[in-house]
């Protein structure tokens, strides 16, 4: 470690600053879309390898009652294949939801590559004619159920962030 080194790390210590890596000051002023990257990065691994089902899935807030020692019930074939068919159905309803994450995190990370407005105006472009701003009155209903959707799997990232890990 060299002197200018040691005084920097000092001088957090003094601060009591975290002894992190400096985050450069141009991915600052875009965060949403620096983070949104990391994310989608992050929810691609996870939903590549995750094995479990969330417990709020299979119970649905109804959680069993404790069941006395005395009563054994008997795990007969139909009720293992219940359960299994159960968590299957479970399993998949939780990978649809991290897909959402994962699609709305990759529409914000690649600066909203299907947004209806921008097609639009992208053939716009082309052909000059007329505002911009004279767009059709479906372009900016899909524009907004678009963004609708982006915000759904941004609200199922916060209500169950928790919930990612295996």
């Amino acid at each position: 470690m060299n002197k200018r080194q040691r005084k920097k790390l000092e001088t957090k210590k003094k601060l009591r600053l975290p002894n992190v890596a400096h985050f450069p000051l141009k991915k600052w002023w875009n965060l949403f879309q620096e983070l949104s990257g990391y994310i989608a990065e992050g929810l691609s691994i996870f939903l590549s390898k995750t094995h479990r089902v969330p417990i709020f899935l299979i119970y649905d807030g109804d959680y069993p009652e404790e069941e006395d020692d005395d009563s054994e019930e008997e795990l007969t074939e139909e009720k293992l294949e219940e359960m299994i068919l159960i968590e299957s159905f479970k399993m998949q309803e939780w990978q649809n939801m991290v897909s959402k994450m994962l699609w709305s995190f990759e529409q914000i990370r690649d600066n909203y590559p299907d947004e209806p407005f921008n097609k639009w105006k992208n053939k716009w472009k082309e052909t000059r004619t007329g505002n911009v701003l004279d767009c059709p009155q479906e372009i900016w209903d899909a524009d907004k159920l678009y963004h609708q959707k982006i915000q759904e799997g941004i609200d199922l990232f916060a209500k169950y962030f928790e919930e990612l890990w295996d």
